[in-house]
């Protein structure tokens, strides 16, 4: 059974489908693995990453949406905050529509690091796919943002997230 035929919900068997779930639950898993090195890498923490690509991706965020798209507490969120602007790779500034309030945005420093992490990432994605020759790559695609669509929805997510401009 192709992976698009199980994305599709197609008349594959059970344990084919169970086989793909495990699967992509081994991948994220490595996945993880992968973001908590480079982050080390960073000097940072796999939150602070996570942190820095909802930034990269949405835009200037008011810390307490920052904390609720990363499921946190008000107090991690401050005390991250604090450990990744120490680091220069994010800034706090005045809301310049609610004096009140503060958005928090990533830097050109932490920009170069999201970048640099996703150059990591689609290098090692790249080798993965060149020694998979018969895999076609629009039908994994379409089968990851069927995954992905559907993981949004389980977790109530934001919806898509904006498609990064790379390099090249």
């Amino acid at each position: 059974m192709t992976m698009m035929a199980v994305a599709n919900g197609g008349q594959g068997k059970e344990a084919d489908v169970r086989d793909v779930t495990l699967a992509l639950r081994r991948l994220l898993l490595k996945g993880e693995r992968f973001s908590t090195a480079q982050a080390r890498k960073l000097q940072l923490g796999a939150s602070d990453l996570v942190a820095l690509g909802y930034l990269h991706e949405g835009g200037p965020t008011a810390p307490r949406d920052l904390a609720a798209m990363m499921g946190i507490t008000s107090g991690s969120i401050t005390a991250m905050l604090d450990r990744v602007e120490r680091a220069g790779f994010l800034v706090r500034n005045n809301n310049p529509e609610d004096r009140r309030s503060i958005l928090v945005s990533i830097t050109p420093a932490g920009q170069n690091a999201i970048e640099w992490l996703y150059g990591e990432f689609d290098g090692a994605l790249r080798q993965a796919l060149v020694a998979l020759p018969g895999l076609a790559p629009d039908e994994l695609e379409a089968a990851m943002e069927v995954i992905g669509a559907e993981l949004d929805n389980a977790s109530g997510g934001q919806g898509p997230l904006r498609t990064p401009q790379l390099p090249g």
